[in-house]
């Protein structure tokens, strides 16, 4: 949709996105990772699609996880590997991985909502299970690769502030806990129900 008026400028009937973001312009729309709609099953790939230009560009990369643009408009995708045990930050353009993190322990991924990023791939999340199996969410500097922090909790989704000075972790019971990105302290803890 475009404009205040939402009026449609461009139908994709041909595949389904888990995840979508816009370039700072809001002319360019990356998708990934994308699947037949006849088929669930079968991925298809990270997509790109220009408003300017009306192509669709298949990057023919079968990562999956969130989806961004740098600031300099190059195309990102945060691509967990559970069974390798891995996580990357790619630049999709050049088809090269920007930063490996370090995971403490072995990813504990049984959804791709479980991954955190920055629409500019600043900042990365994903759950853990430490050595000794508790549960942990950490956090990266996407521009660095270094690890930020290692949070206490067991999250099924994850999501940062746009001004990237918080990163907040869901569970299965409905609560929420809000940590500053900064320090690592827990800011805020909100439970079911409560407003």
């Amino acid at each position: 949709l475009s404009d205040l008026d939402a009026r449609p400028i461009k139908h994709i009937t041909d595949f389904g996105a888990y995840f979508v973001a816009f370039d700072r312009d809001g002319r360019r729309l990356l998708m990934g990772p994308t699947n037949d709609l006849k088929d669930s099953r079968r991925t298809l790939g990270t997509k790109l699609w220009d408003d300017r230009t009306q192509e669709l560009v298949d990057f023919q990369f079968d990562g999956k996880g969130p989806v961004g643009f740098r600031p300099d408009g190059t195309p990102i995708e945060f691509v967990a590997d559970a069974k390798a045990g891995t996580l990357t930050l790619w630049d999709l353009a050049h088809r090269q991985v920007l930063h490996t993190f370090e995971v403490p322990g072995r990813l504990a991924i049984q959804d791709l909502s479980q991954l955190g990023m920055l629409p500019d791939g600043s900042l990365v999340a994903a759950p853990v299970l430490l050595a000794d199996s508790r549960p942990a969410l950490v956090v990266w500097s996407g521009d660095t690769g270094k690890r930020l922090h290692q949070l206490s909790a067991k999250t099924n989704c994850v999501a940062f502030s746009q001004d990237h000075t918080l990163v907040a972790g869901g569970d299965e019971t409905g609560r929420i806990t809000i940590w500053s990105v900064s320090t690592g302290r827990v800011e805020k803890i909100l439970q079911s129900g409560q407003s």
